[in-house]
């Protein structure tokens, strides 16, 4: 990441990944620097699936053994038609609209909106993308527009 996002604000790109955890981007981090929301990309071996999954992430605090750890909570996602051998890749475009309402498109399939925990203070300031521990990742073509969108968003 590098950007500083305002809302409105547009991402697009394209993912590549390997490995059933793939890759994933996060917004909103905090002083803390832990990130607020994010998406993943998987590969599921078992359908052979592409998968975006949406989610929150929580400060988590056990007073009893004074450890704090991130949670995250999953609120859906989409599906969609698998890679090849186990490689994945998709262009992707999100767009958030000034009030923080934003949506997700892959490749040539609708758009998908984001779940209604991704509210707009969550949705600005840096972000990152990412690879999971067990996968490998690229991200290549990735265009960042902070406080523009690509096209017009209401």
């Amino acid at each position: 990441g590098g950007a500083n996002l305002i809302l409105p604000y547009s991402i697009r790109g394209t993912a590549e990944w390997e490995g059933e955890y793939g890759a994933g981007m996060q917004f909103g981090f905090g002083l803390r620097g832990n990130p607020q929301v994010g998406f993943n990309l998987l590969g599921r071996k078992q359908n052979e699936d592409k998968i975006v999954e949406f989610y929150t992430v929580t400060l988590v605090s056990d007073f009893n053994s004074g450890s704090t750890i991130y949670k995250p909570s999953f609120h859906g996602g989409m599906a969609f038609e698998g890679g090849d051998n186990g490689l994945y890749k998709m262009d992707f475009s999100l767009q958030v609209d000034k009030n923080g309402l934003g949506f997700i498109t892959i490749d040539e399939n609708d758009p998908v909106a984001f779940p209604e925990q991704f509210k707009p203070e969550k949705l600005t300031g840096s972000f990152a993308i990412r690879a999971s521990d067990e996968s490998v990742a690229l991200f290549s073509n990735i265009e960042v527009l902070p406080n523009t969108p690509f096209w017009p968003v209401e």
